[in-house]
């Protein structure tokens, strides 16, 4: 019984009755406001106020869902002033971080992780601010400064979106006969290139003789052709352990790259 009280008391100062002249009943708020004015909010300027305003209405409605739905009616009724901001939101996708070969990671710690990406992202963008608000479910939303077309929003998305997987292989140059112990690779590399330049001739897909090599034609055409390694174990693989710092840059084709510096 006890318990019943208390929660009625902590209804009774939620959800506040005030008289309102000229009418027999009293207007309901919440949080000492009223729906109408929640209501007016959700078309705030302000992303931090939208969110607010969206918030307490959700909460509103639990208790009181017709005095909602009219505020919000009647809102939508009015003439719009011009947009001021791009709200969409994301989600997390947790199968495709597993089949990128992530590991696995409770929603909220994912977020978070997300989280930085995004913001460094808006930041690697100077054209890009706004405000990121995530949940314990993974979700995001993201509501950025000034109005875009449609198309525009749906291009940042992607932007903000866009998935990434960086794999490294050791790149050996052509040996030459002076280095010790180069006979058995310079052997494959010789045979390898053949290979390589057969298939470029035929035009069909060149299939490496081994596994774990294969031949690549590089940029620069100082040398023509290296040989990528796949590790033979897991413990050759590279993985972040081996990067001392990296940085991104675009190069001279505007192509984004990354220039990786490894430790010894």
């Amino acid at each position: 019984m006890r318990a019943t009280r208390s929660l009625a008391l902590l209804g009774a100062l939620m959800l506040v009755g005030t008289h309102v002249p000229g009418c027999g009943q009293a207007e309901v708020h919440y949080r000492q406001r009223t729906a109408q004015a929640w209501a007016a909010d959700v078309w705030s300027p302000s992303a931090e106020a939208s969110i607010r305003a969206t918030k307490a209405l959700r909460e509103f409605s639990i208790t009181h869902p017709t005095l909602v739905t009219e505020a919000l009616a009647a809102e939508l009724k009015r003439p719009r002033p011009p947009p001021t901001a791009t709200p969409f939101s994301i989600r997390l996708d947790l199968a495709q971080a597993t089949r990128l070969g992530l590991g696995p990671l409770a929603a909220p710690e994912a977020l978070e992780v997300d989280l930085t990406s995004l913001r460094r992202r808006m930041e690697a963008n100077g054209a890009l601010r706004g405000s990121l608000h995530g949940d314990a479910k993974g979700d995001v939303d993201v509501i950025l400064e000034g109005a875009r077309s449609r198309a525009e929003a749906e291009r940042i998305q992607r932007y903000l979106c866009r998935r990434g997987a960086l794999e490294l292989r050791a790149v050996l140059e052509p040996p030459t006969d002076a280095e010790p112990g180069s006979g058995e690779f310079a052997r494959w590399f010789g045979a390898e290139r053949f290979r390589f330049d057969e298939a470029e001739t035929a035009g069909i897909a060149y299939l490496p003789s081994r596994p774990d090599r294969r031949i690549a034609r590089r940029e620069s055409r100082q040398v023509d052709y290296v040989a990528l390694e796949e590790p033979a174990n897991p413990s050759d693989a590279f993985d972040e352990r081996m990067v001392a710092s990296a940085r991104g840059f675009v190069g001279p084709d505007k192509r984004g790259r990354v220039r990786v510096s490894v430790l010894p």
